[in-house]
């Protein structure tokens, strides 16, 4: 089915609502406080802008992925870390 524009409404729900349960779910758990928070405002700007102004939601698309991908690492990363230990400041852990 193809309802003309339906795509704008979910640039909106799509990126908006990542932030919002990314931030919800770093609150939840106790293990997760020290991830980083995704900037709603960040995220909403790069909506916006990428429906009224397309040249600043290009220069978005690089910071609101950037951030995607710290928190995405910051997940993996946690996947490899030991239950109970708290993340090294540097190295690589090959476990």
């Amino acid at each position: 089915m193809f309802i003309p524009f339906f795509n704008l409404y979910w640039i909106f729900v799509a990126f908006g609502a990542f932030a919002k349960d990314w931030n919800r779910i770093m609150n939840s758990y106790p293990n997760l406080r020290l991830g980083p928070r995704l900037g709603e405002g960040t995220f909403l700007t790069y909506a916006i802008c990428s429906i009224v102004f397309l040249p600043v939601a290009m220069v978005m698309h690089f910071i609101v992925f950037a951030e995607i991908c710290k928190a995405i690492n910051f997940m993996a990363n946690r996947h490899l870390q030991p239950q109970g230990m708290t993340p090294s400041p540097g190295g690589i852990k090959l476990y």
